[in-house]
């Protein structure tokens, strides 16, 4: 165990899930058709000896068995963690014209009802991902139809969701803010700080010459401000990760001049975020920021639980994974990380 490995009293660690891209693909089949059902995900491959298991194919989006045999396996490993943070893209891999509003709504309604059913008094930080609007990564700094439903899942789906404050702030441009405090006298409090870094993502053709889309730089500067008044940690949590993709040369998620800023505030407020948690890659990866030569962050990113074989050149389809930390409850700081995958070979 990791707190005897590194001297940890074992009442000071505790534990949370990470879980990310689930890309459900409500299409799959194991019967198909032509050559099998050309409404799913793969169906611009020409193998006709493709195998579709119960648990999906590296070549397809998540079946609903595998999305709730991940929940389920999260349930088994560690059915009492302090919470969950739930990465977004929900959504699967297909053209514009086989997707709508209400059915990218009902799936985040479908996976947000599977959480709710294994965790039901457990607190989530949930956030939303590219694959979470329609027309996919179009992410609008304002109200809309996606942001006021997705407020409305994730509120009144338990009072371990998001409090009516978050909520209202949510529905206006798809972000929130808010303190959980851990159990034990020493425990500090982590403000939680859900972002909508869709916002930064070059696919998102509406936020690209904004300074600040949404106010949410502005805005999470000074939730830094106020966490640090207030003795709490914070905790960053988004889709889209900022910095350069590790395994494809010179790539960046986010439009340059959103990469920088968002660089910047994670730099300035180093000394109160004690976590910084994302996903988009599929990969188990990190990112690690420096200043001036020295360790200022490190940034953790989730793999998928969708096994599909992304179009990026060079880097390949997935296992499906799930990842649960230990953190220090008088520190916010992750101590530990144990990662768990299905092997579909």
């Amino acid at each position: 165990r990791s707190e005897e490995r590194l001297g940890f009293a074992r009442a000071e660690l505790r534990s949370f899930w990470q879980v990310t891209d689930f890309h459900l693909d409500l299409n799959y089949t194991q019967i198909g058709g032509d050559p099998f059902d050309r409404k799913m995900c793969h169906k611009t491959v020409s193998d006709s000896n493709l195998t579709l298991g119960t648990f999906g194919n590296y070549h397809c989006d998540a079946p609903w068995a595998l999305v709730e045999h991940a929940i389920a396996g999260m349930a088994k490993i560690d059915p009492n963690p302090d919470f969950i943070i739930w990465t977004g893209d929900d959504g699967p891999h297909v053209p514009a014209s086989e997707l709508n509003t209400q059915k990218v709504l009902r799936i985040i309604s479908d996976v947000t009802n599977a959480l709710l059913r294994y965790f039901p008094t457990t607190k989530f930080f949930p956030v939303l991902g590219n694959h979470d609007y329609y027309p996919t990564g179009a992410m609008p700094p304002e109200p809309n139809t996606i942001y006021e439903e997705v407020g409305n899942f994730w509120s009144n789906s338990s009072s371990h969701w998001l409090g009516s404050k978050e909520t209202a702030l949510f529905k206006k441009y798809g972000y929130y803010s808010s303190v959980y405090t851990p159990s034990g006298s020493k425990a500090q409090p982590i403000r939680m700080l859900g972002l909508n870094t869709v916002y930064y993502y070059t696919q998102d053709k509406l936020t690209g010459n904004i300074s600040d889309p949404g106010g949410q730089l502005e805005w999470a500067e000074s939730e830094c401000t106020s966490a640090r008044k207030n003795g709490e940690k914070v905790f960053v949590i988004g889709h889209v990760p900022p910095g350069v993709f590790e395994r494809l040369r010179n790539y960046s998620w986010f439009y340059p001049q959103f990469n920088s800023k968002f660089i910047d505030f994670l730099k300035r407020n180093a000394d109160v975020i004690s976590g910084r948690f994302f996903a988009h890659e599929h990969s188990d990866t990190f990112r690690v920021i420096q200043e001036a030569g020295d360790l200022a962050s490190v940034l953790f990113l989730a793999p998928a639980v969708t096994p599909w074989n992304t179009s990026l050149p060079g880097v390949g389809p997935n296992n499906p994974g799930i990842r649960l930390y230990d953190y220090d409850t008088e520190t916010g700081e992750v101590i530990d990380i144990r990662q768990y995958w299905l092997n579909l070979t």
